[in-house]
């Protein structure tokens, strides 16, 4: 073999060498990144749970007090709850079929 032809296939091997190192730092940071955005999605999952968590019992207060019937101590249930007032125009309309 020729020196010239040696020398070129160096070359050859190096560019390919370097290339390699560039591809394996670069999957490393995209694995980087894919790791910090899957904990990142992990995180924020996880305070919307523990804010479920902890305003589920107002919530069931909330539910329970839409059942309620109209109460004039109270501004908000004059007509009743919420959940009442639609039961009470559903049993009316039962009622006018009959």
């Amino acid at each position: 073999m020729e020196p010239n032809n040696i020398e070129g296939m160096n070359d050859i091997i190096d560019l390919m060498y370097f290339r390699y190192i560039y591809a394996f730092i670069y999957i490393k940071q995209v694995s980087t990144i894919q790791r910090y955005y899957r904990y990142y999605r992990f995180k924020k999952s996880f305070h919307k749970l523990k804010h479920k968590f902890k305003i589920s019992n107002c919530l069931e207060d909330i539910i329970e007090v839409s059942y309620m019937p109209p109460t004039p101590e109270y501004l908000l249930l004059n007509n009743g709850g919420f959940h009442y007032r639609e039961g009470l125009q559903n049993f009316t309309e039962c009622l006018q079929l009959l």
